[in-house]
């Protein structure tokens, strides 16, 4: 008797398979391509070429037509299979970037963006829409429908738009009055980058497309990132009118101008993750000494300038909480308040246990002493510094190490920049590299793992691992890959900032 694989077998079989796999399975047989149809579809990135956005949207409304035209209206054809859509210039899985002035030449033509609004039409389970490649402007003047199409989509939860400008704003806002009460937005990320040449004019406010899309999607949304829009009214306010309250937003990045203190922990209760970058005095706005203490009872992470993430800190009542802080400028830089000494940073985070900083000129031997005994909890610590001279690198080799023996660090990141090898002496860089590290792990005795990263060398990071035996530390050389090396790294970057509640 021949053998048999029902259906459900074969499909979990083709679901472990690779694409070209599926893709020579799907041309076996009519029942091999509908079973592998579902997972060749489940994710399509589209290279944004015109004849390939053409093809595959004329794929997806050709046979929806034909389902159709078969009395199954419900089918809405192959793309009732697709969950993930990401417009992207990818070659070998790999994003793109393309300059400002090459985005000039790539504006969608006419003929696909209007193909591909029809086609959203035939994606019924659509759960992620992806656009990195063009300026969503662009996709709206020849298809004003084009913003609609999206809002209508019924299970849409993660949506990334770039370039916004007036016209986006204009057909979000049109699309929402022609849906009316039918609209039932779901999203649980939403990323939004407005146009820089254009953030005076996107404000954020009452009646705005963006906002009203803001509005429509807070009680659904996780996670929120908005970038290049202005925040700031005549009154200095998020709005006009009554503020949007996001009550489940844990993470939340907000890149631009005039979001003051006190609007911001309103509308983001639950925030535990804050990404910031804006003035800072605009955050200041509105502060009174008699109403300077504002509540984020949930932030266990914040990342921003120095200064930004200083005037948050000290006006958030529940800082005790906070055990990760990424500071994105530059530490080294001379200021005229004592607020950039590391002792400021153990006095607003008491419990701090992650750290990312970078600095351009290393701090002298004093500045590390203070930094490592003020900071006794920190667990994980991430630093980018700038070797420009043998004395920098003995520094960094043989004084910096002691400095911070007081520490409980597990996990530590180097970053060097302008690394060369004349500041190592004159044997092996990679002989050079484990004393560079043994130097570390044997003045820091808790010190599990080190991550020296070399951007721009061949060998651009070296995981090493310390293995204790008494008094005696040995190294031990790791080979991972870089799904490994990222979880390593989040595994004692991202220490405490998920629990529910502080030990």
């Amino acid at each position: 008797m021949p053998a048999f694989l029902h259906d459900d077998a074969l499909s979990l079989i083709l679901g472990a398979c690779s694409i070209s796999t599926l893709a020579a399975a799907s041309r076996v047989s009519s029942r091999m391509r509908y079973l592998a149809m579902p997972h060749l579809l489940h994710t399509v990135y589209l290279k944004c070429t015109d004849d390939q956005i053409i093809s595959f949207c004329s794929f997806i409304i050709v046979n929806a037509s034909k389902f159709n035209a078969e009395s199954h209206p419900e089918s809405f054809g192959p793309g009732k299979y697709i969950r993930n859509l990401e417009l992207l210039n990818r070659t070998r899985g790999y994003c793109e970037y393309v300059t400002d002035s090459e985005y000039s030449e790539r504006n969608p033509s006419a003929a696909w963006t209007q193909l591909l609004t029809q086609a959203l039409g035939f994606m019924p389970n659509l759960l992620t829409f992806l656009s990195l490649a063009y300026d969503i402007d662009d996709f709206i003047k020849p298809s004003p429908q084009f913003a609609q199409a999206l809002l209508s989509l019924p299970r849409l939860e993660i949506l990334t738009l770039k370039g916004i400008g007036p016209e986006t704003s204009k057909a979000i806002a049109g699309g929402i009055d022609m849906m009316g009460d039918s609209i039932n937005l779901k999203l649980k990320q939403l990323i939004l980058f407005g146009k820089q040449e254009w953030v005076s004019d996107i404000l954020v406010v009452a009646g705005d497309g963006v906002k009203r899309l803001l509005y429509l999607s807070r009680v659904h949304l996780i996670s929120l990132e908005l970038a290049f829009f202005s925040f700031m009214n005549v009154d200095g306010g998020w709005a006009n009118t009554a503020e949007v309250t996001f009550p489940n937003v844990v993470f939340a990045a907000i890149h631009g101008d005039g979001m003051p203190i006190k609007p911001m922990a309103s509308a983001f209760p639950a925030v535990r993750f804050l990404d910031i970058q804006t003035d800072v005095s605009c955050l200041r706005h509105n502060i009174r000494p008699s109403s300077a203490n504002i509540l984020f009872p949930s932030l266990t992470s914040i990342s921003g300038s120095y200064s930004e993430i200083y005037h948050i800190l000290k006006h958030n009542l529940a800082r005790s909480r906070v055990l990760r802080v990424v500071i994105g400028d530059d530490w080294s830089k001379d200021r005229v308040s004592a607020e950039a000494q590391p002792l400021r940073i153990s006095m607003i985070a008491p419990h701090l246990k992650c750290i990312v900083f970078r600095q351009r000129f290393i701090r002298p031997l004093s500045w590390w002493k203070e930094f490592g005994s003020s900071l006794p909890n920190m667990i994980y610590m991430s630093v980018n510094l700038q070797i420009r001279s043998e004395a920098k690198w003995n520094l960094l080799c043989k004084d910096i190490p002691g400095a911070l023996g007081a520490m409980q660090l597990r996990c530590l990141t180097v970053v060097a920049y302008k690394y060369d090898r004349k500041y190592c002496g004159t044997n092996s860089i990679y002989t050079e590299e484990d004393a560079f590290a043994l130097s570390y792990g044997k003045s820091i005795p808790t010190l599990e793992y080190f991550e020296f990263k070399i951007p721009g060398f061949i060998r651009g990071t070296s995981w090493i691992k310390f293995i204790r035996k008494g008094d005696e530390t040995l190294l031990q050389k790791l080979s991972l890959t870089w799904n490994e090396e990222v979880a390593l790294r989040n595994s004692y970057d991202y220490q405490g900032t998920y629990d529910t509640e502080k030990s």
